[in-house]
């Protein structure tokens, strides 16, 4: 329905200051519109109908129209040419109209152009001069038509009372009389209803918004606000007035929207911003979060001139939701299943797990959810979390009890069990739960969650003669005397490193294990086998030492560990293999005898016994031997093989030293005296025992030089009873003759 308009002739115009005008000459001008627009429309038709209305003379003959002009936008609809309530640009005009068709300026383009910004007065400028018939002839009329579009809403109402706000429109024409020339003008008015725009509100939270668009979370005393953006329509201004915010705090585990409404004042602003379609933001006070549960905002738009209000926001929009939680602490700690383990070692077969305590805050509930782990074994020397890995869980937690203040709960991960040396290394993830935020992994490496693996290594000593033909554990002066220590690994670990210390003791005989002089060698590096052994072994060896004497050398070692294998303690005194008793090699020296000091050596008259003594002499510095000698006495008859004759073994007899005593030092051992039965011949064989110090000694060969004693038969009476023929050839002849001493 068009705009009610006022149409004004005027025969005579006294009031236009554009020179005389006469009567007869006059206009009807209509403006015509929609009667109802709203902000932001644009396009929209319109037109300015200017007819000839003259009376006579002038209704005769033709009139020329001079001027158009309109004034889409007046605060008062009084028929003038100019506005005297100017609301200049609610309407912005099309450029250009065209003259509708049937009428007298059919066709004809008209430029249209505001002249007066003051009053938002525009003119219509035909390309062509337009004449207008008289009046009730064909072409007595012009009407041009052209589109405006809405750009505001009126700030004075035209017609006050009346519902909504109106702007009035005011046509206006000149024209002269091509009958005489005379000048008339014209004028109408028209009203339009302008109605507010409903613009587009928008609101977002100012935490930003988790992985996949999920609703913000934020930690407890985290300040936060909410932005609304108020969209305008196009062509329309950017909306202003302000915006009314206010939020909801629902408790964790609450229904959504159940809580308290807090308004927040003042008001916010909105502040026009640069955009197509016009908007303006407004920003919320700031809201500062003291507790964990989840806060729902809502805005409320007041409107203005050009835009309805709107109503809040719904509650939980998307967007307008922060989970706020409270930002617990996650300590982790990893250990061996032995408790006397050092914190973050571990020797195989022990096995290793991870425990999270997640802490919360005091007077909130203990945290729950669950903890993920990672876990890594890194062989030896490899890079942090490079080994083979594991994802443990998630793992429920559970509550401290007694519980904790703060409160706090645990998870832990199963025992595992290494098979060989290396590093395991635990990362572990909270989930959060409504209270409590999330926390990432944590960092590889961190303090607690380093647990060193290492294996139990052998440690095998062996302590030998430099003489290879020496039976083990012994040896004899003169030789030189090592330890050697093998470390054997695991089976697939490495070679183990590290050193060997030794402690090398020289006990005289008879002293109590390792009481003797001590040297510590060492520590002293390892060296890998070659070839390489399955399991891994590595040696330490000590430099050769030479006994000064007979005594024991006693060796203890110990192994320092290195990061695959744990250290041995010093192995016991008087271990298996780590004794070597050294001995020296006496000399034996044996005398036989008879007991007729009288008699040569090597000779026993009749009716003397025979003894053999046997003497053992140490080496300088030593100790005089001791021990036994074990005879063994053969008896041969004149003429019969060496110690072919009776045997008798006579020991073992011990030794006495020689007092005083002698250098080098000296025992002796003597056999009992022998009463040969007759002539023939006393030969002796001795072995000796040995003792602590010195070696023993095998039986003396038979016939040894100074083991043969010829026993003498006794002379016949006969020859003394023929002394009555006392020659000396004859008494030289029956004597008997004395045996011939054995070589």
């Amino acid at each position: 329905m068009a705009a009610l308009a006022t149409v004004v002739v005027c025969i005579a115009a006294p009031f236009v200051a554009l020179g005389p005008a006469f009567a007869g000459v006059g206009f009807g001008v209509v403006p015509t519109f929609p009667t109802n627009v709203t902000v932001g429309q644009s396009g929209l038709p319109a037109s300015l109908t200017v007819s000839n209305v003259s009376t006579p003379p002038e209704n005769a003959a033709p009139v020329t129209l001079t001027s158009i002009t309109l004034v889409p936008s007046c605060g008062t609809n009084a028929a003038a040419f100019d506005c005297p309530a100017p609301d200049p640009n609610v309407f912005q005009l099309s450029p250009t109209g065209v003259g509708e068709a049937g009428t007298a300026c059919a066709g004809t383009v008209f430029t249209i152009t505001q002249v007066d910004p003051a009053q938002g007065k525009y003119q219509f400028t035909p390309a062509t001069p337009v004449v207008l018939q008289p009046p009730g002839q064909p072409g007595d009329t012009c009407r041009i038509n052209f589109t405006f579009d809405v750009v505001r809403a009126p700030a004075i109402d035209a017609v006050p009372g009346a519902p909504g706000v109106q702007t009035a429109q005011l046509g206006g024409a000149i024209g002269t009389s091509n009958l005489n020339g005379n000048l008339g003008t014209g004028s109408g008015t028209s009203v339009v209803t302008v109605a507010q725009a409903t613009p587009a509100i928008a609101t977002l939270v100012s935490a930003p918004a988790g992985p996949g668009g999920a609703t913000p979370t934020v930690d407890v005393g985290s300040t936060f606000t909410d932005t609304a953006t108020v969209t305008g329509v196009p062509n329309g201004p950017a909306p202003t007035g302000t915006v009314t915010f206010a939020y909801v705090y629902d408790p964790p585990g609450a229904a959504p929207c159940s809580g308290t409404l807090t308004p927040l004042a003042p008001s916010s602003p909105l502040v026009p911003g640069a955009t197509v379609p016009p908007s303006s933001t407004a920003t919320s006070p700031p809201v500062t979060a003291n507790q964990p549960g989840t806060y729902r905002f809502i805005a409320t738009y007041s409107g203005d001139a050009n835009y309805t209000a709107l109503p809040a926001t719904p509650c939980g929009a998307p967007g307008e939701n922060v989970i706020v939680q409270a930002m617990p602490t996650l300590a982790t700690v990893a250990a061996s299943s032995n408790p006397a383990a050092p914190p973050g070692t571990a020797t195989i077969p022990e096995t290793v797990s991870d425990t999270a305590i997640v802490t919360g805050t005091a007077g909130a509930p203990a945290p729950t959810g669950t903890v993920t782990f990672t876990r890594f074994f890194d062989a030896p020397g490899a890079a942090p979390c490079c080994g083979p890995s594991t994802v443990i869980g998630p793992v429920p937690l559970t509550p401290v009890a007694p519980a904790t203040n703060p409160p706090s709960s645990t998870a832990s991960t199963p025992p595992f069990a290494p098979t060989g040396p290396g590093t395991v290394r635990f990362l572990a993830s909270y989930s959060g739960d409504a209270v409590y935020a999330p926390l990432p992994n944590t960092p590889c490496g961190e303090p607690g969650e380093n647990v060193t693996v290492q294996a139990v290594p052998t440690l095998v000593t062996l302590a030998a003669s430099s003489d290879p033909a020496a039976p083990p554990g012994t040896a004899t002066t003169g030789d030189t005397i090592t330890d050697t220590a093998t470390v054997t690994g695991s089976p697939g670990g490495p070679v183990p490193t590290g050193t060997v210390t030794f402690t090398r003791y020289f006990d005289a005989p008879g002293a109590a294990p390792c009481s003797g002089p001590s040297a510590v060698i060492g520590p002293v590096g390892l060296t890998p086998a070659v070839p390489a052994t399955t399991p891994p072994s590595a040696t330490a060896v000590t430099p050769a030492f030479a006994p000064p004497g007979p005594g024991t050398v006693r060796y203890t070692a110990s192994y320092s560990g290195d990061a695959n294998y744990t250290a041995v303690p010093t192995t016991a005194c008087g271990e298996p293999g780590e004794n070597v008793t050294v001995t020296a090699t006496p000399t034996l020296v044996t005398l036989a005898a008879s007991s007729n000091p009288s008699d040569p050596a090597g000779v026993a008259s009749p009716g003397t016994t025979v003894s053999d003594t046997a003497t053992v002499t140490g080496i300088p510095g030593g100790p005089a031997p001791t021990g036994t000698v074990t005879f063994t006495r053969f008896f041969d008859a004149p003429g019969a093989a060496p110690c072919s004759g009776p045997s008798t073994v006579i020991g073992p007899v011990p030794l006495t030293p020689v007092v005083p005593a002698t250098t080098p030092p000296s025992s002796t051992a003597s056999t009992p005296g022998f009463a040969p039965p007759g002539p023939g011949t006393v030969r002796y064989l001795a072995s000796y025992s040995g003792d602590a110090a010195y070696d023993p000694i095998p039986d003396t060969p038979c016939g040894a030089p100074g083991e043969n004693v010829t026993v003498r038969g006794t002379p016949t009476i006969e020859t003394l009873r023929r002394r009555t023929r006392p020659t000396l050839r004859a008494r030289r002849r029956r004597a008997p003759p004395w045996p011939t001493p054995p070589p």
